[in-house]
């Protein structure tokens, strides 16, 4: 009998040629526990020394995701999620004094955001018929501000600066189907690499950044519509 034998680039393009098992929609809600981290950095007129604060805070938020999932083999799925996360996380940290700052004795910057939204893809890789753990990766729109308030004074001052800051995330997590087209989701994930806010004194000798990093848990219950 003569056996016939298949070169390794014959298999590996059958395996990627395998027809897809599943297409689906996806709309998800979520719950997070977000960590806001935000470094404050200070330039001082006439110090050529800069100072450097660390602040941090916990809040809890919402997720609304809508999604494509390509599905192989029940082996391995590939899905695109659209996401918007609703945050209210805030951060205030005291100032050392900043000559012609328009600050007094003593100041505080205050640096939060209101919402993230971006797009991320979670390759995912199955350990049981119903159960598999993904990676999160993916691109992330903050959408975050930073203001300075004197001390003894009541409200933060209009020396604010707010805008979209572009970051990347990174992450993992697992997902289970619970009932028929239902799953239940749980991942953590960081958003980093953001660009910062940058609030400057009237002559512009003195200036205050702060840099975002995110950290969020997150808890989603997503339902699946096949097509």
């Amino acid at each position: 009998m003569k056996l016939k034998h298949l070169s390794a680039a014959a298999l590996l393009g059958a395996a990627f040629s395998l027809p897809a098992t599943a297409h689906e929609l996806t709309f998800g809600v979520g719950l997070l526990s977000t960590t806001l981290d935000s470094e404050f950095e200070q330039t001082i007129s006439g110090n050529t020394n800069k100072s450097y604060h660390n602040g941090s805070s916990t809040d809890l938020g919402g997720e609304i995701a809508l999604g494509y999932v390509w599905t192989i083999n029940r082996g391995f799925d590939m899905a695109f999620e659209l996401f918007y996360d609703f945050n209210s996380s805030e951060v205030k940290q005291s100032l050392t004094e900043g000559t012609n700052f328009g600050l007094l004795s003593t100041g505080h910057a205050k640096h939060n955001i209101n919402s993230v939204w971006g797009l991320r893809i979670l390759p995912g890789f199955f350990v049981t018929t119903n159960t598999k753990i993904f990676l999160d990766v993916g691109y992330a729109s903050i959408d975050n501000e930073l203001s300075l308030k004197s001390a003894g004074t009541t409200g933060f001052s209009k020396l604010t600066d707010s805008k979209d800051s572009a970051a990347y995330r990174y992450g993992a997590g697992v997902q289970t189907q619970i009932y028929d087209n239902f799953s239940l989701r749980a991942s953590y994930v960081v958003m980093d690499g953001a660009s910062a806010l940058k609030v400057k004194s009237d002559n512009g000798a003195s200036s205050v950044k702060a840099t975002p990093t995110i950290h969020n848990f997150a808890a989603n219950l997503t339902y699946h519509f096949n097509i």
